[in-house]
């Protein structure tokens, strides 16, 4: 379990993927035409620079008229209670102009540069130059944060760190064996989210004197229980739940002081074994 951990342990590199969208909804305002920002894979936001992201997202509009009809007009969001149009440069696009026949469908891809962490209400298509979303030929409510998914990542595992050292105070109290936790990782390690990895305080010692056993584990959320059971199996790990924080925790059964790590984990009435 040590060499494990430790390899676990500095696999921090994986990217967490999260999209700004996962929600497909459909514009109000003109009635001869839909527009549907679709849940897609290609909605995300990502860092473009020290105080501004990009968020893009896919667009289609639809033709509901009973003959050709023309559409023309600048994409624009509205994000806390501002007026942004949708950016232009590298080739992007920002506006729609064409004419549509009955049931003819057109898509792209449009781009906001945002604030960091900035919400956005609503996208929609309206007049060149527009000032106010009361002038909307099409509109699309949307409920997204501008935040790009390693800076979300960083401060979810920022509060789960809080958590974990919260679990940590109260096994400290039962047994006694100076658990800690690393800096948050919040890495995959197959096909298992790991949120941190614990081991006792460096240079702990015996009351009497010695250096204690180093125990290793690692935490994942509740969700990720199920996955650590394919894991387990492969490793020949344990699995515990901790019944307050709801973290699952997983150890190894055979390493090196994996006996006296067991009897440790065994004083933690929170605890409980799942395999």
């Amino acid at each position: 379990m040590r060499r494990i951990s430790l390899i676990i342990y500095t696999l921090g590199l994986s990217l967490l993927l999260s999209a700004c969208s996962s929600q497909s909804i459909s514009a109000k305002g003109d009635q001869d035409f839909k527009l549907v920002i679709p849940s897609s894979y290609s909605t995300g936001c990502y860092q473009e620079d020290v105080d501004k992201v990009a968020c893009s997202f896919p667009y289609e509009i639809t033709s509901l008229a009973d003959a050709p009809k023309s559409l023309s007009g600048n994409f624009f969001a509205l994000v806390e209670g501002k007026i942004y149009l949708a950016d232009s440069s590298s080739n992007r696009i920002n506006s729609v102009s064409d004419t549509w026949n009955p049931g003819d469908k057109k898509s792209g891809n449009i781009v906001f540069l945002l604030p960091s962490e900035s919400n956005i209400s609503s996208i929609f298509v309206g007049p060149k130059g527009t000032s106010s979303i009361e002038g909307a030929v099409l509109i699309v409510p949307v409920n997204v944060t501008a935040i790009d998914p390693q800076t979300k990542k960083s401060k979810d595992c920022e509060n789960t760190f809080k958590r974990i050292s919260e679990m940590l105070s109260r096994w400290r109290e039962a047994s006694e064996y100076p658990w800690v936790v690393g800096s948050p990782s919040c890495y995959e390690f197959e096909n298992v989210y790991v949120l941190a990895t614990i081991t006792a305080a460096t240079g702990a010692k015996y009351p009497e004197g010695g250096e204690l056993p180093q125990c290793f584990g690692s935490v994942v959320a509740k969700t990720q229980i199920e996955s650590l059971y394919v894991f387990s199996k492969k490793y020949d790990y344990a699995v515990f739940e901790d019944s307050i924080s709801g973290f699952g925790i997983v150890t190894g059964k055979d390493g090196l002081d994996s006996e006296y790590c067991s009897y440790e984990l065994g004083k933690i009435p929170t605890l409980r074994v799942l395999n």
